[in-house]
């Protein structure tokens, strides 16, 4: 039971990064965004992951693999659209 409450959970978590990923794609411009912030989310989340492959809990496995994804793309579009301006 708790390990489906933390999948759903998890799963709002992983969601959180899709509005500013669209905004990024929308308006092709991310000088207004904290690199520095997307970097140490990213390094919370790779943490969280390995402690989740060492407890052997899926669903921190899955909320942080799908979290860091989503920081990725957005240090990723951060990136490029800095330097297309």
């Amino acid at each position: 039971m708790l390990e489906t409450w933390m999948s759903i959970v998890g799963a709002s978590m992983a969601l959180a990064g899709v509005p500013q990923i669209t905004r990024l794609l929308k308006r092709k411009k991310s000088d207004d965004l904290s690199l520095l912030l997307w970097w140490i989310i990213l390094h919370g989340q790779v943490w969280w992951l390995i402690y989740g492959f060492w407890k052997h809990s899926r669903s921190l496995v899955i909320t942080n693999t799908l979290c860091a994804i989503a920081s990725i793309t957005i240090i990723y579009l951060t990136v490029k659209y800095r330097k297309s301006a």
